[in-house]
């Protein structure tokens, strides 16, 4: 997505966030089941409150279940008829450590203070 609106400039930014309110609604509309909305950022330090935009991809869906709720959801999509289901979540996963993590993406992703982290060993992994 950032290739294709900032490099190649296939997309618009308009046309990325309506691409990325279309994903965010149809990974809610599971008919009962939650599912989750990963995010790959990479080694990317992309901005990611410039996709962000009331009706399109609010901010509050990083906020987690405090602030991305129903009422949330009716707020900015009234005619959807979609209902947030319990189990859904927002996972964003980055190459970055931790300490990069805070240093590159605390003032690109929003609600990022309120963010849970989990930091993998790469020595752990083969």
């Amino acid at each position: 997505l950032i290739g294709e609106v900032f490099i190649k400039k296939n997309q618009s930014l308009e046309e990325a966030k309506e691409m990325l309110r279309d994903l965010l609604l149809s990974s809610m509309e599971t008919h009962g089941v939650g599912v989750s909305l990963h995010i790959r950022m990479g080694d990317s330090a992309c901005d990611l409150q410039r996709f962000c935009g009331d009706g399109m991809f609010p901010a509050e869906v990083f906020g987690g279940p405090q602030r991305w709720s129903n009422e949330e959801v009716l707020r900015h999509f009234p005619h959807s008829g979609i209902s947030l289901q319990k189990d859904f979540q927002l996972v964003i996963s980055t190459r970055f450590n931790l300490e990069d993590c805070r240093l590159h993406l605390a003032d690109k992703i929003p609600y990022f203070e309120e963010l849970a982290f989990i930091e993998i060993d790469p020595e752990s992994v083969s």
